[in-house]
């Protein structure tokens, strides 16, 4: 086990594409844990690193146990069997990143707030607002990858004069 100083998200994926197993430890007895996101997860996944997590709401949320990931209850043994079987190691992680594209995917997670959101609008307005079928239903797992532009980070106000 190796402990890694805090590095800018810019370059962790060069950081945990490295690693074998990705640990995401919380306590779950208190609610600043239990209000974590599942982000440790999907941030291995993308890069096809298998994560042994906390069973926190969103971890469980997000790990099938076993399956594309584990949720532990005895931190050793779950790192015991997955270093000693390098194959079940790679297999979650191939599955961790199928289900990362499937399930959180901008353009999924796009079409998921249209709706969430025209919900709200039928509800209150009586019609929805946005048309889900404009949103780019092109294969998932191929879309190509954009980061977002430093001084769009530093200042979203020059995003927001993008799109209107």
């Amino acid at each position: 086990i190796r402990h890694y100083p805090l590095v800018s998200w810019r370059k962790l994926p060069a950081l945990l594409v490295t690693f074998d197993i990705n640990l995401a430890p919380l306590r779950g007895d208190n609610p600043f844990g239990q209000s974590k996101s599942e982000i440790k997860y999907m941030e291995a996944a993308l890069l096809r690193v298998p994560t042994i997590a906390s069973p926190t709401a969103a971890f469980q949320y997000a790990v099938h146990s076993g399956e594309n990931g584990v949720l532990a209850d005895d931190w050793l043994n779950c790192m015991e069997e997955l270093v000693a079987k390098p194959a079940l190691c790679r297999e979650m992680g191939e599955k961790a990143y199928a289900d990362v594209v499937s399930r959180y995917h901008p353009v999924k997670r796009a079409t998921e707030l249209v709706n969430t959101l025209n919900q709200i609008a039928q509800n209150c307005r009586g019609a929805p607002i946005w048309e889900a079928a404009r949103l780019p239903q092109n294969d998932l797992s191929t879309s190509s990858s954009q980061w977002v532009a430093p001084n769009l980070q530093r200042y979203p106000e020059q995003a927001k004069l993008a799109v209107q």
